[in-house]
């Protein structure tokens, strides 16, 4: 048990942990090497520890960054021959510790006089080795993976220009441009990436064509090899090749010469070719990019970033930047600054970072200026929409606000047909989402659904009548701008629902208790066992005026007051960490508003729009949180206004 304990601590691996239960990160956890050990790159000491799943190194021009990866990839293959060393002296430990106690029991059983002097010469060397073998257990890595068995390491080296188009290629130019693609790094993946895909396909089809005459195992290993690279461009390109009648592989229904892959598509395809020459588990891997920024505009550096490590899920990626908007996005507990081949975290100096960055403290203080103007912006911008009146919102495909309703209309619905009134139809959205909702699809919606859209402004009519017209064969009869001719088409109690979306914090709070008191119309139109359902964006992004007093978004606060709601008769429906909400209120609560819970409601916008304001005057001053700002300013300006003009 000693020896296993042993072997186990030099791996980092708690022993006392099942081994079937024990599933090891395959990244270095931390890094200690002496000044004295020299790789003869020049690098001085480097003590690394607690390093998570990226690790970000900024620094100047010439600090040792492309000298540390490159000892990195050094310190990969030794820590692999650690762990070989590790693994093999564990099990000569079990065998000699064996063999020697067992030569050590022989001893005791019989008188020293009837033992050769080559028994003794043979215990010694045993014990000599047994011993040498233990000491290897004793060693330390400089490299600590916490228990990794294997650290598969790629060194990317991608390049945004125009990739090598196969067809241009000979046959025998096309496999030596695919073979450049080989394993750890890539200096030439733009000339490698197309052919190797096309190289790949070219064999496949010869492996899979009836008369082949390769062996079993090369036909296999043939067909294996493409088909995992069909699965690395699904996972980042969300497509496949496809092959030509020509015999040309394609992408996106091109040549794949041609296929107008965008900047970011263009690393991710080389990034597919590198994991793939590497013969690695993508997710185990660990990535080296070196300076992304130098090839992608910061956005798709930031793209490229976060789609890499999220498929890296147990490996880790490393990154070398001068990029402050990358350093920006990543968390600041994996940044580490490198100036004069030493290396130190930098998580709490970003201070540090970027004074290194940009040169000085005046250049980092006019990028605190500059990064203050998006605030600014985006409060003047959203109090500036605030003007107008607002605008139709068209259906788009994966709409999380229309997935929300059709959620609870599918577990609303019963056999008998469900009446539904769309109040605010616009440009027929929801019309246009039952159409395509597949958790709604048991049967055609005409047999289980009738649809009324109700709208004031006509100006989405055309949209939303071709909506109904495609689900019914006519929008006739269920198509109303006019709220009087609606009341006198149908019978009260006729609807099951009454869906506002996005539709509430238009209407003005004078007209809240014609709606929704007990002779209001929309309570009129519900049936007893009703509901109103209320779906809105809690954080409106665009500034509207719907009306002299402006937007009024109504949170689960403010709707509990002004129909003096229980907790226990009304339900919420969040999606995006709350920012989306439906509730679903009853018929019977709706009868509950009154002046004074009107007030109520109004009064609490008030003093959440406060609060609000408050709290983001002491945040950082970015353009989500300057549009925020300005979100609960008009918040607040209007429920004031609502409020005084209810009060004169």
């Amino acid at each position: 048990m000693k020896s296993n304990f042993i072997f186990n601590y030099a791996l980092g691996i708690n022993s006392t942990a099942c081994a079937d239960r024990f599933k090891p990160f395959m990244r270095i956890t931390s890094i200690d090497i002496a000044a004295t050990q020299t790789y003869g790159d020049s690098l001085g000491a480097i003590k690394m520890e607690r390093l998570g799943k990226i690790v970000a190194i900024a620094g100047k021009n010439g600090a040792g960054k492309t000298r540390l990866f490159k000892r990195l990839e050094v310190m990969a293959d030794n820590y692999n021959s650690f762990v070989q060393r590790q693994e093999s002296a564990h099990q000569h430990v079990q065998r000699l510790e064996e063999r020697v106690a067992k030569l050590q029991t022989e001893v005791k059983k019989k008188s020293l006089r009837t033992r050769s002097v080559g028994f003794f010469e043979v215990l010694r060397r045993e014990q000599h080795e047994l011993e040498i073998n233990k000491n290897v257990l004793q060693e330390k890595s400089p490299v600590n993976a916490s228990g990794a068995k294997r650290l598969d390491l790629i060194r990317l080296m991608p390049q945004a220009g125009e990739l090598a188009d196969p067809y241009s290629f000979s046959k025998s130019g096309l496999v030596e441009a695919a073979n450049i693609a080989g394993f750890r790094m890539v200096s030439n993946l733009t000339r490698a990436s197309l052919c190797k895909i096309q190289h790949l396909q070219n064999r496949y089809m010869e492996a899979t064509h009836p008369g082949n005459k390769m062996s079993e195992p090369e036909r296999e290993r043939y067909i294996r090899s493409y088909e995992e690279m069909q699965a690395l461009l699904q996972r980042f390109l969300g497509t496949k090749a496809d092959r030509g009648p020509e015999g040309d592989a394609g992408l996106f229904g091109f040549r794949i010469g041609q296929s107008k892959l965008s900047q970011g598509q263009t690393i991710l395809l080389q990034f597919c070719v590198a994991v793939h020459a590497s013969g690695a588990d993508i997710a185990n891997l660990i990535v080296l990019i070196e300076e992304p920024e130098t090839y992608l505009h910061p956005s798709a550096a930031i793209e490229i970033i976060d789609e890499i490590s999220r498929h890296v899920t147990n490996g880790q990626l490393w990154i070398t930047t001068h990029s402050v908007p990358l350093l920006a996005h990543l968390e600041t507990d994996s940044i580490w600054w490198m100036d004069e081949g030493s290396i130190k975290y930098a998580g709490n100096i970003p201070q540090q970072v970027l004074t290194g960055l940009l040169g000085n403290e005046e250049r980092v203080a006019r990028l605190a200026d500059f990064l203050n103007l998006p605030a600014n912006l985006a409060g003047v911008r959203f109090a500036y929409q605030s003007l107008f009146t607002p605008s139709a919102v068209d259906a788009r495909p994966n709409d999380p606000q229309m997935r929300q309703i059709s959620e609870i209309i599918s577990a609303a619905k019963t056999g008998a047909k469900f009446h539904l009134l769309d109040f605010g139809a616009g440009k027929g959205r929801l019309a246009s989402t039952i159409l395509d909702a597949d958790e709604l699809q048991t049967a055609p919606p005409q047999q289980w659904l009738e649809y009324v859209a109700f709208d004031r402004d006509a100006s989405g009519a055309a949209s939303c009548k071709d909506a109904i017209a495609r689900m019914y064969g006519t929008s006739e009869k269920r198509y109303f701008n006019d709220y009087s001719e609606l009341l006198a088409t149908f019978d009260e109690g006729k609807f099951d629902c009454v869906i506002m979306c996005n539709v509430l914090h238009e209407i003005d709070p004078i007209e809240w208790l014609t709606l929704f008191e007990k002779y209001g119309g929309v309570v009129k139109l519900l049936n007893k066992d009703g509901f109103l359902l209320v779906v809105e964006d809690m954080q409106i992004p665009v500034g509207e005026k719907p009306h002299q007093r402006g937007f009024l978004v109504l949170d689960t606060p403010q709707l509990k007051e002004l129909f003096r709601l229980r907790q226990d008769e009304f339900t919420v429906h969040t999606q995006r960490n709350g920012r989306l909400k439906a509730h679903r209120i009853p018929k019977v609560a709706l009868t509950r508003i009154t002046a004074e819970t009107r007030k109520n409601a109004l009064e609490s916008i008030c003093s959440e729009s406060h609060r609000r304001i408050l709290e983001l005057r002491q945040v950082e001053p970015t353009y989500q949180n300057g549009r925020l700002h300005g979100f609960w300013v008009q918040q607040l300006a209007n429920a004031h206004l609502a409020l005084q003009q209810l009060s004169g």
